[in-house]
């Protein structure tokens, strides 16, 4: 988390306005607006956030919490908060485009990048399409299969920030298995891989390019397997999390970096890493 010189820095950066400033800090500063309860085919409950040093909220396992995963594991984003404090008013015209309708609500997340801030909502992919049915003015659908909502865009944009539609179909479920996998050897703060045995696994990765994981963990002279899996979670060791499940270990190809990935595909033509 940003702490109070390194925010003050982070909003210069980004130019942000003085009611910006303020929209924020009262999300950083207050609890969440509500508690988030289970309902018919929902089942709802806390994640304890690496990122975040706290248990952050979901309504969902099928959305929210891989929402909250790719949140917490994403280099990109600084901060993210549940049911962020402050309801937003949305403006837009009803199903017959006959009347104005005006409604509040309280989107499921905000999510301090380092490009820039805004509110996220969450949804499955059915459910934004019967409500883009119900409510065509507030839930869009774009040519490439992304959703937006207008009126909240437009909230969201008077304070420089912006306003997210999240589907479930974005939502890559081996990438989220992995982090899920990979999560367990980072709670309760463990220590961290010690520097000897950090380099000992790094020189065969760079020795072996691609090394299949099950080779790896069965040839290893220092560390045990934890010890990898710390290292790939803290980018010292890189695998491609969205193309297989780390438990197919015999398939897991492991490299240094993303760099040495991709030049190893390069000179392999026809072989992914």
């Amino acid at each position: 988390m940003l702490n109070a010189e390194a925010f003050e820095q982070w909003c210069w950066r980004l130019g942000l306005s003085d009611e910006a400033k303020a929209v924020i800090t009262q999300t950083r500063t207050s609890p969440p607006a509500c508690h988030v309860q289970s309902s018919a085919g929902n089942v709802s409950g806390t994640y304890p956030s690496i990122k975040m040093g706290c248990s952050i909220q979901f309504e969902s396992h099928k959305d929210e919490l891989p929402f909250v995963y790719l949140m917490d594991h994403d280099q990109e984003v600084l901060e993210f908060y549940d049911q962020p404090a402050g309801e937003i008013k949305l403006k837009y015209r009803n199903q017959v485009d006959t009347r104005n309708v005006t409604t509040r609500h309280t989107p499921d997340f905000f999510v301090l990048r380092e490009d820039g801030a805004g509110w996220v909502e969450c949804k499955m992919e059915e459910d934004l399409k019967r409500l883009a049915k119900k409510m065509p003015f507030r839930y869009q659908q774009r040519p490439d299969g992304s959703w937006f909502c207008p009126p909240g865009e437009a909230y969201a944009a008077q304070f420089g920030l912006t306003y997210r539609l999240f589907s479930s179909s974005e939502i890559d479920w081996t990438y989220i298995e992995n982090l899920r996998f990979l999560g367990a050897y980072l709670r309760g703060s463990p220590p961290p891989v010690s520097p000897d045995v950090a380099l000992a696994i790094r020189t065969m990765v760079m020795s072996q390019p691609g090394i299949r994981l099950l080779n790896l963990i069965t040839t290893l002279h220092r560390g045990k397997a934890d010890d990898i899996y710390q290292l790939i979670l803290t980018h010292q060791l890189y695998v491609d999390l969205p193309a297989i499940r780390l438990t197919d270990y015999e398939h897991v190809q492991v490299f240094l970096d993303q760099d040495q990935a991709s030049s190893y595909a390069t000179l392999q033509p026809g072989v992914c890493p």
